[in-house]
């Protein structure tokens, strides 16, 4: 603060003929760093801040700042910033004021940073110092990156936004004058932002019996521990629907579809902050439901063999194979378009089935790999 100039004029009259004339005294008591010179000589203060001058003269200071300040005005006897002139007829005070040098402010105290979701809210206190201007604005950096906010001179907290969640950052502070901005502030302990975790990626599905097994690639976490998934399947391309899915770390089985449809597959990832996006869609399957069973039409018996005849089955897909089973425990296959098999091995005088009686199918259908169409 401007430090105030007392000027004191103290008369001393001195009557008789002949004597001297009357004198009176200017005191001259400084705020801030600067010189007072008067004229006529007398003043030079700082070094000397009182003279005694005539009755009737005129005096005249000038205010004289030193390096970096500036004259702030007079006030008692004289006012403004010019030079002060007045004319000794009584004791005089008058006082002056030198405005300290102006600079940036200094740092801001006390930074508190707080994470948020792809953003940090910062705290402050206003420097020490405000370098001899009114601090009119903040500016607030996070590191890495270029991210940064202004912020009111009288304000003092800001929200940094557009931050990688799960991304360590520090954050520093400035204040800014008239002059320019000050010193950074230190750097705080790193904190990170959380959210919600990125988009899950390769989802593939692979089309069973009513079934589908679907797998795909973790995403990100974004700063918080992944939780769990959720699996969606969409009908015919129609709208993702969540799936009632057996879920184990990154692939899940989803049972209970229809068969002969076509079913698509999303999933997304989810952890303590909330639910993350959903994934692209898988490329469609065809589920497949299990052929019934084949009949068997004829037995033609032979030496130590049989030659065993059955009918397609019922199925919603073509069939790609049968196997069939002798009461001997031997097996065999064939393919989806043969019905029927020489059955090597036998022993002579055990019986074999008789295609005009009823029994449980000895040859059994193969449903096809499942399909993406």
């Amino acid at each position: 603060m401007p430090r105030t100039l007392l000027v004191a004029l103290g008369g001393l009259a001195l009557a008789g003929c002949g004597s001297s004339p009357v004198q009176f005294t200017l005191t001259v008591v400084r705020n801030g760093e600067g010189t007072i010179r008067s004229s006529p000589s007398g003043i030079i203060c700082g070094a000397t801040c009182s003279a005694r001058f005539a009755r009737g003269t005129r005096v005249t200071l000038a205010a004289e700042p030193a390096a970096g300040f500036s004259f702030g005005g007079w006030s008692g006897a004289c006012s403004g910033t010019e030079a002060c002139s007045i004319v000794l007829v009584a004791d005089a005070e008058l006082s002056a004021a030198f405005a300290p040098p102006r600079s940036v402010p200094g740092e801001p105290r006390d930074i508190v940073a707080a994470a948020g979701v792809g953003q940090a809210t910062l705290t402050w206190r206003a420097p020490a110092s405000d370098g001899g201007a009114p601090i009119e604005r903040y500016v607030v950096a996070a590191a890495p990156g270029s991210a940064s906010v202004e912020a009111a001179g009288t304000a003092l907290s800001a929200t940094v936004t557009g931050l990688a969640n799960g991304t360590a950052y520090t954050f520093t502070v400035r204040a800014g004058n008239a002059i320019g901005l000050g010193p950074a502030s230190a750097p705080r302990a790193p904190v990170t932002p959380r959210g919600p975790p990125a988009r899950p990626g390769g989802v593939t599905a692979a089309g069973g019996v009513r079934a589908a097994a679907v797998n795909w690639t973790a995403p990100a976490d974004n700063g918080s521990a992944i939780s769990g998934y959720k699996v969606f399947q969409s009908l015919d391309a129609g709208a993702p629907v969540q799936s009632a899915a057996s879920i184990t770390g990154t692939s899940a089985a989803v049972t209970g579809l229809l068969a002969g449809r076509r079913y698509s597959f999303s999933v997304l990832a989810t952890n303590a902050i909330g639910d993350g996006p959903l994934s692209e869609a898988s490329a469609q399957v065809r589920l497949i439901d299990r052929p019934g069973a084949p009949a068997i039409t004829k037995v033609t018996r032979g030496s130590g063999q049989v030659l065993l005849e059955w009918s397609a089955p019922a199925s919603t897909d073509p069939i790609d194979g049968y196997t069939w089973t002798s009461s001997s425990g031997s097996t065999g296959s064939t393919g989806g378009t043969v019905r029927s098999a020489t059955i090597t091995g036998l022993a002579n005088g055990t019986p074999t089935p008789s295609p005009s009686r009823p029994r449980t199918p000895s040859a059994t259908a193969i449903p096809p790999l499942h399909r993406r169409r």
